[in-house]
């Protein structure tokens, strides 16, 4: 069985590691940093030609890679204007000799794009054997208006391509908000917003498609005058990556809409409504935007509006006029699990429960699974070399599975599903397998529940086309309560039944966590309100169930639980949640998906100079949640506008690096949170741009000054 990785801080001499669109076939090569036949030792000896001291607001920034995969290593050196945002960077290649640095052509008297990102979308173009890195170039255009432009960038024969694909500017008000949106296309002409999305589709859905981590590093790292130091700096910004071919996963996010509808004259709750909606996040939607107007649309065709639940009361009203002594609230629910995001396919398991009155309400299954270059659903047959022989087999362990299940056809149970002209089967797509669902009355009574079927790659290679056999040797997937989960544990080839499980009354002081593997358990008790598990197996072939759950005062944990022993066990709890943010403007949270065990983003809350989150980087080692990042950056979009006049030192935006000194800001000045150490001090974005680190002498003084003192808009949870 072949692997493929998602590789925690990948970087651009991964290039060739890229990994698949649906459609096709593996790309492999040599994993991370190949023998480099002394090549990082003679750019570290040539130190002197290519970095250059900070300067003032100039702050350089650097990177060692293999943009054009032809096993010559360059160094770029980039640096962004902190006024003007405008971009600048060099490149310099070893040449074929070996023996020097030879300075790419990158085009000049035209806008760059911002290249000093953490991460970019790679799209590798197999007939010419070129890399196309996808940034964005960020710019102010006029007043309250900024475009945001998507270049291709390309270095082939010592020669650096920058083409832009397609724009788009944003209008906004004072409070932050859009308030007109167009789109140009290459030529600066104004297009549709579909056009829009076309452009970048038709672009990239031709190639193989990826993610890349970048490291970046400073000039203080640099430091030093001996060669052999420099080298090893060097080696540590690019030795990274791991395995044999690399996929990007797909970056989403959940929120969460509420609708209630109470009588007026009792208070009696008619109806109790809750919709989960899923999107992808700004980086994906920018190279995917296929993508992500479908499953725009599919939750949108999903997800409740004040019409349809409009709708709801009227039946609710109805029910409690007629008896309102035994009278329910309707409910109308809507729940998502992401079985695998990634470039090859993004799988979403929708749990719709309502209840209209009766005996017991209603629970059903449904599916989309969606190829990620084209926006296009992923058709069985696709995944499946033979649709008639699947439908036998299934029917098969159905049978073997529940052999207590009263199945409404006797004789053939998947009669009306699974054909041509019939209702399709409800399927998602797993890293190891395939499984598809049976809602309660679809097959078999309501009694008998929710049936499932679990096909592993590694049980049913016959069944799967070619394609789908590649399993991550990085992913997660989210669990769904109660539901038994077939999973091969350690890869060894055997069958695992998995089940997350919380059980208890949310009025309670606790609830009970389960987690099991096969017959052994491990439980431990949390007074939750809300609560996610999420499968993950990390690249050193271990796996593990991550229980995020929210409590009293917002307050969130996460607790791993290690399954790789036989019975399971708690390996580590850690006060953080996954990573979220909110937007100016919108009241709505956020909540990031963790679809990368080697790079995800969580919050902790944090209590200095106000209370607020900071979200950091991280990657799963050993059962523990680990992170290499000293700075968290705020996800809280928090100001304080200062009562006089406040003195600190001007930082750099990326590296935090003093770049002035004890500088004055004026009464009246807007200070938003941006970056803190959660110890000793916070650097604050101002309204022209610069960003200013105030120290803190305690969590709410700054000089041994209360903070409320010194600033209005000052707020501490609690």
């Amino acid at each position: 069985m072949n692997k493929y990785v998602i590789s925690r801080k990948l970087n651009l001499l991964t290039a060739a590691l890229l990994g698949l669109s649906a459609a096709l076939a593996p790309l492999t090569a040599a994993a991370a940093l190949p023998d480099d036949n002394g090549q990082l030792e003679l750019i570290a000896s040539k130190k002197d030609e290519w970095a250059l001291e900070d300067s003032g607001s100039t702050v350089y920034r650097y990177m060692i890679s293999d943009l054009d995969g032809n096993g010559r290593l360059e160094v770029t050196r980039a640096s962004m204007d902190p006024d003007s945002l405008d971009t600048a960077f060099r490149i310099f290649e070893v040449n074929e000799a070996g023996t020097d640095l030879a300075e790419c052509q990158v085009p000049e008297g035209r806008p760059l794009p911002d290249i000093i990102v953490d991460s970019v979308g790679v799209f590798h173009d197999e007939e010419n054997d070129l890399y196309h890195y996808l940034f964005t170039d960020y710019a102010r255009s006029g007043e309250g208006k900024q475009t945001d432009s998507l270049y291709s960038l390309t270095l082939e024969n010592g020669t650096v391509t920058a083409e832009l694909i397609s724009s788009m500017t944003a209008a906004y008000n004072e409070a932050g908000d859009s308030t007109d949106i167009s789109y140009q296309d290459d030529q600066g002409n104004t297009i549709t917003e579909e056009e829009y999305n076309s452009r970048i589709s038709s672009y990239t859905s031709s190639l193989i498609a990826g993610y890349l981590q970048l490291n970046w590093f400073g000039h203080d790292d640099l430091n030093s005058s001996d060669t052999e130091v420099i080298t090893q700096v060097l080696r540590d910004a690019v030795s990274q990556g791991e395995g044999d071919t690399v996929s990007g996963t797909l970056g989403l996010e959940f929120w969460t809409t509420y609708f209630t509808e109470v009588d007026d004259d009792s208070n009696v709750m008619l109806v109790s409504a809750v919709y989960e909606n899923v999107r992808t996040d700004e980086e994906t939607a920018r190279i995917y935007p296929a993508l992500t107007k479908s499953l725009s649309e599919f939750c949108a065709a999903e997800c409740g509006t004040p019409d349809s639940i409009s709708q709801i009361r009227k039946k609710a009203e109805e029910a409690f006029a007629g008896s309102a002594d035994s009278f329910l609230s309707f409910q109308d629910n809507v729940y998502y699990n992401v079985r695998r995001a990634d470039t090859r396919i993004l799988s979403i398991l929708e749990q719709r429960t309502s209840y209209s009155g009766g005996d017991h309400g209603d629970q059903v299954w449904k599916s989309v699974n969606l190829d990620p270059a084209t926006g296009a659903d992923i058709e069985l047959s696709a995944v499946f070399k033979d649709t008639e022989a699947l439908k036998s087999l299934l029917a098969d362990r159905l049978r073997a599975a529940y052999p207590e299940a009263a199945f409404f056809e006797k004789e053939d149970i998947l009669k009306d599903i699974g054909g041509e002209g019939q209702e399709p089967f409800t399927w998602t797509m797993e890293s190891q397998g395939v499984t598809f669902w049976f809602s309660p009355m679809e097959i078999a009574p309501f009694a008998d529940g929710t049936l499932k079927v679990s096909l592993l790659f590694a049980e049913n290679e016959d069944l799967f086309v070619d394609t789908w056999k590649e399993v991550p040797a990085g992913y997660t997937m989210m669990l769904s309560e109660n539901q038994p989960e077939i999973l091969d544990i350690g890869q060894d080839g055997k069958a695992d039944t998995v089940t997350f499980s919380v059980d208890g009354a949310m009025e309670s002081e606790e609830m009970t966590v389960k987690v099991t593997r096969n017959d052994k358990e491990v439980t431990f008790k949390e007074r939750y309100y809300e609560w996610n598990g999420i499968l993950m197996h990390t690249i050193d072939n271990k796996d593990y169930v991550l229980v995020e759950g929210v409590g009293d005062n917002d307050l969130r944990t996460i607790t791993v639980i290690d399954l790789n022993e036989e019975t399971p066990s708690i390996a580590s709890t850690t006060d953080a949640a996954f990573g979220g943010r909110s937007v100016p403007g919108d009241y709505t949270y956020y909540q990031q998906i963790p679809e990368n065990p080697e790079n995800f983003t969580i919050n902790e809350r944090i209590n200095l100079l106000s209370s607020y989150s900071g979200c950091k980087e991280a990657w799963l080692e050993n059962g523990v949640i680990t992170s290499d990042q000293t700075d968290y950056y705020i996800v809280d979009h928090l100001s304080m506008t200062s009562k006089e006049e406040i003195r600190g030192d001007l930082v750099d935006l990326y590296t935090g690096k003093v770049i002035a000194a004890d500088a004055v800001i004026p009464k009246g000045s807007v200070f938003t949170f941006y970056r803190t150490d959660g110890k000793s001090y916070v650097d604050f974005k101002l309204e022209d741009g610069r960003v200013i680190r105030l120290i803190a002498t305690d969590y709410n003084k700054i000089q041994d000054r209360n903070v409320e003192e010194l600033f209005d808009g000052v707020r501490f949870a609690g």
